[in-house]
């Protein structure tokens, strides 16, 4: 930051959103563990709902299936 006048701020330093390189985490993520990191946390950590003691192994049917199966094809796009 740089005052100039009485009032006045500029910030010379900032980058415009063009040049700033994405995050390739959820990629990285999805590489090594073959599921996305949404798809870990709604059903697997469950996420958002209330505690109700240890986390049991989860079944593989139903919506984590078709989820499990997007996640798959997604890796290769």
């Amino acid at each position: 930051f740089k005052g100039v006048g009485r009032s006045r701020v500029y910030h010379f330093v900032s980058k415009s959103l063009g040049r700033i390189e994405p995050n390739p985490g959820r990629k990285q993520f999805l590489a090594k563990w073959r599921l996305a990191p949404s798809t870990f946390y709604r059903f697997f950590i469950k996420k958002g709902q209330p505690f109700e003691g240890p986390l049991k192994e989860p079944v593989i049917e139903g919506k984590l299936r078709r989820r499990l199966l997007q996640d798959a094809v997604a890796r290769f796009f």
